[in-house]
């Protein structure tokens, strides 16, 4: 889409923070190492914005002073969506990222950059 960054916001991106630049397509494994391969990211993107698209309608129900109950259940409903898309990358690491890991002999590695990775997703 016209205007919008290609790369998540620097406080989204751990990469971007800590200026280190993942490939397109490829994990960051152990010390800033990388290795290349393609994801499926269209399924994800696709997902996403129709969070993003439930997101505004939820926003509008805000302003339109819509009943408590109906606006959790459509956060409910837009929290399930992201754990949808965040089932998909996790399935998505483990066919490209550590398979091409265990390929190249370093799937110790990548396992302990995904344990890193899911205890910042699970500690909210």
């Amino acid at each position: 889409m016209a205007g919008r960054p290609s790369k998540a916001p620097p406080a989204l991106d751990p990469d971007a923070a800590n200026g280190v630049e993942s490939p397109p397509g490829g994990c960051r494994v152990g010390a800033g190492a990388t290795h290349a391969h393609k994801h499926q990211r269209q399924p994800m993107l696709a997902r996403m914005a129709r969070v993003e698209g439930h997101v505004h309608a939820i926003r509008e129900m805000l302003a339109e002073d819509r009943p408590c109950g109906e606006v959790l259940i459509q956060l409910a409903a837009v929290r399930a969506a992201i754990n949808q898309v965040a089932r998909l990358v996790f399935e998505d690491h483990l066919d490209s990222c550590v398979h091409s890991a265990a390929d190249a002999g370093d799937v110790g590695a990548e396992l302990a950059s995904l344990k890193l990775a899911l205890s910042g997703y699970f500690s909210f």
